[in-house]
């Protein structure tokens, strides 16, 4: 058995005796953290079903609790949400957003002393969590952990929450942007385009995929406006970005390279600008999509 195995086990087996005693004397508070602790240990071990059954137990208590007027510890009253909330995210997505909501109010207690929350980690809980969010069509719900993420995360140069911080805002203009305002979504990808900008030429952005999307989404909202320059300006960044993937056969979706660059000529060729589109359009013949030389001769360019 793997020694990470054998440390489970002989942990689950700690809570087991904890859980069994507390149950019996109590208090209420030390069972509390009992069950979380047990039921993390099962997450850990890929036990769900027995996992739900201790975040529930911990849920009651942390009704009880506070029925009888006693305040829950911050830390553990977001863990034991922050918990079921991810056990529920596949067959319970509504029970997944209704768990997460419990936690916002809580937010600003997490001032980095709760216990199980240090500063990044409630900064990688926000993320997770609005991320859940937005995967399951509660995008609305998203926005508190987002905003939350942002402030833990800004003044910050370590690369590490430079990251955090460029996924933050790419998330916050995703959630604006289906909301409708995408004036507010475009000015959110421009700080993510900025911070990623930064992070890549100093070869510590850790997804370069950020960056590309970063400026693919903001450039379509270019083009949704009419300002095709700065559209071309920002999808020949995208392309340039994923072009370099797609040289060292790292890129998994050739054709939304293909499709970059296909848009660029488009729009290209409505201004007149052949010899600016027929780059593009060698660029996606490269990758081998079908229709393109055709399309190429047909515009009297030739494909050789």
């Amino acid at each position: 058995m793997p020694s990470v195995d054998i440390h489970l086990e002989e942990a689950l087996s700690d809570y087991n005796r904890k859980v069994s005693e507390l149950e019996r004397t109590g208090p209420l508070s030390e069972l509390l953290s009992a069950y979380l602790n047990r039921g993390s240990v099962l997450m850990l071990m890929e036990s769900y079903v027995s996992a739900i059954t201790d975040m529930d137990a911990a849920v009651e208590i942390i009704e009880e609790m506070e029925a009888a007027g006693n305040e829950v510890e911050p830390g553990i009253y977001v863990k034991v949400f922050e918990n079921r909330g991810q056990l529920l995210f596949t067959s319970d997505p509504e029970g997944m957003a209704n768990d997460y909501r419990m936690i916002i109010p809580r937010l600003d207690d997490l001032d980095g002393t709760t216990r199980h929350y240090n500063p990044d980690d409630v900064a990688t809980m926000c993320l997770n969590c609005a991320e859940d969010l937005i995967d399951t069509g509660f995008e609305d719900e998203a926005l508190p952990f987002l905003e939350k993420a942002i402030f833990l995360l800004r003044g910050d140069d370590d690369p590490w929450c430079l990251n955090r911080l460029t996924e933050a805002h790419n998330l916050k203009a995703k959630v604006l942007e289906d909301a409708g305002d995408k004036e507010s979504a475009e000015r959110h990808y421009g700080i993510a385009i900025e911070i990623g900008s930064g992070l890549y030429e100093t070869g510590d952005l850790e997804d370069i995929m950020e960056l590309a999307m970063s400026y693919v989404c903001r450039g379509d909202i270019l083009e949704e406006t009419g300002r095709i320059d700065e559209f071309v300006s920002d999808h020949v960044a995208a392309a340039e970005i994923l072009d370099v993937l797609f040289d060292r056969n790292e890129l998994d979706d050739i054709e939304l390279l293909v499709s970059i660059h296909q848009g660029i000529a488009s729009a290209l060729m409505k201004e007149g600008r052949m010899k600016e589109a027929e780059k593009h359009l060698l660029a996606a013949m490269r990758m081998g999509v079908d229709g393109i030389e055709d399309t190429m001769i047909s515009l009297g360019i030739n494909p050789q």
